[in-house]
């Protein structure tokens, strides 16, 4: 039997309110206008037992000391691999494993010969494979890769 999109959220939502109810789980989301370690102290303070976010790396690097502290873990939705670590978790695309699975898939493919163009950042730095000989860290033109800025629309 197919069953309708609509059928199968009801099936999910009922599941999650089973899980939740089951376990006596509760989801309390905190403003972070007065920043996130602020929102984070008091995510500790009303005992929570996990931090879900934040999303920026920054916000990261804020809620993370805060978390430790009181041995909450935190399960970020950061794509940044240098704010993981000591019970900081992330769940975003991290932009090199995305590169490499790229390339694995062209090789597979017979493709040898590769090229890429990306931001003068962190994230075009950490979009490096880390199979790759030599990224550029500065815009110049290379055989391998190329860092650009984006021009902005007029």
């Amino acid at each position: 039997r197919r069953w309708s999109e609509p059928r199968i959220a009801e099936c999910d939502d009922a599941g999650a309110a089973r899980f939740a109810h089951q376990n006596a789980s509760r989801i309390t989301t905190y403003d972070t206008a007065l920043g996130a370690a602020a929102a984070a102290r008091q995510a500790v303070a009303d005992g929570n037992k996990l931090i879900l976010g934040p999303l920026l790396s920054e916000d990261v690097a804020a809620v993370a000391p805060v978390a430790r502290a009181a041995k909450v873990p935190v399960l970020s939705f950061s794509n940044d691999s240098g704010v993981a670590g000591n019970g900081v978790f992330i769940m975003g695309f991290v932009p090199n494993q995305s590169v490499e699975r790229v390339v694995s898939y062209a090789r597979g493919k017979g493709h040898v010969r590769f090229g890429a163009l990306v931001p003068k950042n962190v994230y075009g730095d950490r979009s490096a494979p880390p199979s790759a000989p030599r990224w550029p860290r500065r815009a110049e033109r290379s055989s391998r890769s190329k860092a650009t800025t984006a021009a902005r629309p007029r």
